[in-house]
């Protein structure tokens, strides 16, 4: 399946080795351009400018050098425009909220890339939220419980709330 944006550069940081080959084919497939490395160390050092800004970072939780939640987070500050996807293997609510909450905008588990990468990025670029069967399920049992798994930006605010709606929103 083709990706409606061509000639998108996906950055990618994951440790496994064995995974870059299939990501890279998946991607080019769909008409990304994969710039892949292994280290928390090396991505941020990408976004820092040694390679030209990805428009899509997909980002393993377990990591070497350091949490892929922390990462997030690091990358979220370094440019907070560049939707960031969680690939892993890890299906835990502790781990799937934590991640949203640092501001990932997709969960996917490493089971179904094939499938659901390239339109995982397609729907993140698009402003989506991109999310596995089992994260899916975990977000909406935490919003079932009242809680909030993470932050939706300015209507998850209690400033937000207090605003009334206008006419034509109502």
């Amino acid at each position: 399946m083709a990706c409606v944006w061509q000639g998108l550069r996906v950055l990618i940081i994951e440790d496994d080795l064995r995974l870059h080959d299939p990501l890279q084919r998946i991607l080019m497939a769909g008409g990304c351009v994969p710039e892949i490395v292994c280290t928390a160390a090396e991505g941020l050092r990408w976004l820092d400018g040694i390679g030209p800004a990805p428009g899509c970072v997909l980002v393993d939780l377990g990591l070497p050098d350091r949490d892929g939640v922390d990462v997030i987070r690091e990358i979220r500050g370094r440019a907070p425009g560049i939707p960031v996807i969680v690939l892993t293997v890890v299906a835990t609510r502790e781990r799937i909220l934590e991640a949203l909450r640092a501001g990932a905008c997709g969960y996917l588990l490493k089971e179904s890339l094939a499938v659901r990468l390239c339109p995982a990025i397609q729907e993140a670029i698009d402003g989506g939220a991109p999310l596995s069967p089992a994260a899916a399920r975990v977000v909406v049992a935490a919003l079932r419980e009242g809680g909030a798994p993470a932050s939706a930006g300015p209507l998850a605010s209690p400033a937000a709330k207090k605003t009334p709606l206008t006419v034509r929103e109502s």
